[in-house]
Formats: C-alpha cells, structure tokens, sequence
C-alpha cells in the first residue's frame, strides 16, 4: 500500500506521456492497492490500445534496486498478455478435474442441484457479457464526439504569451489524441470479439454418463466467466481512455481561454491611464498617426 500523496503523485504521472508511472499487472493502471517497488517508471510511454510501448524505463526486479537488469531501453506490454482468454485444452483440463472431484461423485438429486446452479450462473455470465457489449457500444458513440473536441481544440487559434502555458496546451492536445488513439482500439477490440468456446450436442451424444449435462454445463460456466473477466477488462481499460480525455479536455478547454483573458483591451484605439494620485492633474492632448492618446500626468 501507498500513501495518498504518493498514490496521487503516480496518478498524475499515469496520465502523463513523459516520465510516466505504471503497473505492468493492472495493464498501466495505478490504483491505491499498488506498492511502490511495483512500479514501472519510463521516461517515455506510447499507448497503442491493447499494446503499450516504454523508453528508457525502470522496473524494480528481485531485491535489487539499484540493478542493471532493472534497466531497459525498450519494453513493451499486451493487454493479452495480461487477461489471458483460456483456450479450449484448458477448459478440457479443468472439464475433467471436475468430473473426477465433483461430478462422478455425486448422486442423482445433487447433479440435478448441480445442474440448475451452473445454468443460473451461465446465465449470469451472458448477461455481463450482453452488458458490457452495450457499454461498449455506446462508448463509440462518446468516442466519435471526442474526435469532433480534438477538431476543435486544433482549430483554436492558441497564441498566448507564456511560454510555459503554450507548451502544457500542446502537449495535453497530444497526451488526448493518444488516448482517443487507445479508446478507438479497445472499443474496436470489445465489438470484433466473436468467438467462443461451448459445448455442442455431439458432447452429449458421446457421453452416456450420467454426468454428462452437468460436464457440459460446467464448460460452458468456465468458458463464459473467463468471456465475462476479459470483456470487462476492455470495458475498464475503455473507461479509463474515456475518463482520462474528458478530464485532460475539460483542462486543455480551458487553457485555450486564458489568451482571451490576458490579452489587453483596446476600444476605439483609445489608451487611457488614469491616475489615482492626489494632485492636480493635467492634460495633455497628442494626435498621432490618427489615434487620440491620453495621457494623465
């Protein structure tokens, strides 16, 4: 665990494109749960949607800090690598350690108990799954709206005297095209996913045992709570991308007004200054270049 400072600190950083902060397990995410020592810190990091590049990055491995190994020019992270989809041998191991601890050993009343538990919990898993698919399907929606704000922010005509304030302008209107960039690819992730693995009528033709729909059954449970982990870990990563452009837009839109604020006013090509002072004042009246100015002494 981290303090709140701390945990703030690589937060903001998180967010960041240069001298980023990040956790290889949460696929780039800080959370609070997160100790320090986990930390991956990189002077450069490019999200490409389920793919994340790092430059120049450090990652504490073992007990040595201060290691070579900690050290790599180059690194790259999968979020596939991370939330693993199991395959069908998988669920075939897991289908058999079932029949052999559970299923075979059970009589009659309690496989039919066993059966209407795992269709309830399948059931469960499809509507996650259904769920999560319409989330990410309105997410498209926000992200085409997105596109329009970057449009936007590129045809403000940002010309402020601060340096500084320019630069930060610039640098968030491209920390938000990243993440749009990374938003576009989850949601395209989330709504091209169309395979999975469950079992057929032939399974059950095969099998003769008097477990048979509760082997299938179990199959199908293991099969669709992995489908439901790994749709709400795109959802999630979807989420972050969203939150992360509104937050940065709302403070880059805001940017983009303080020219108009610091820019000095001039109406009528008239320049007056005004003297509080408390003696007399005098005028004195100069006409050039057909502007009038006023100056008071």
């Amino acid at each position: 665990m981290i303090n709140k400072s701390l945990y703030f600190l690589a937060k903001i950083f998180n967010c960041s494109l240069l001298l980023h902060v990040s956790h290889d397990m949460n696929f780039d995410t800080v959370d609070g749960k997160n100790n320090f020592r986990d930390f991956r810190i990189s002077f450069l990091q490019i999200p490409l949607g389920e793919k994340i590049l790092y430059f120049l990055t450090y990652k504490i491995i073992g007990t040595t800090v201060f290691s070579r190994k900690n050290f790599k020019f180059f690194y790259s992270l999968k979020f596939d690598s991370i939330q693993k989809r199991i395959g069908s041998q998988c669920i075939d191991t897991l289908v058999k350690q079932y029949e052999q601890n559970v299923s075979s050993k059970l009589e009659l009343n309690q496989l039919n108990q066993q059966e209407a538990f795992l269709t309830q919990r399948i059931s469960e898993c499809n509507d996650s799954i259904s769920n999560v698919y319409n989330r990410i399907s309105y997410y498209l929606t926000i992200m085409l709206a997105f596109f329009g704000v970057i449009t936007y922010l590129f045809t403000v005509n940002f010309n402020c005297e601060f340096l500084i304030i320019q630069t930060i302008y610039y640098y968030l209107i491209l920390i938000i095209i990243f993440d749009n960039i990374s938003l576009a690819f989850f949601i395209k992730k989330g709504l091209s996913v169309n395979s999975f693995h469950r079992s057929s009528f032939k399974d059950l033709r095969t099998d003769s045992g008097s477990d048979a729909l509760a082997k299938s059954l179990y199959r199908d449970w293991t099969a669709s709570k992995n489908d439901t982990e790994y749709f709400v870990g795109i959802l999630k990563n979807s989420e972050k991308y969203m939150y992360r452009i509104i937050v940065i837009g709302i403070i880059t839109l805001s940017l983009s007004y303080i020219p108009q604020v610091v820019k000095p006013s001039n109406s009528g090509n008239n320049i007056i200054i005004e003297s509080h002072s408390n003696y007399p004042t005098n005028s004195l009246y100069q006409e050039m270049q057909n502007e009038t100015l006023y100056y008071a002494i």
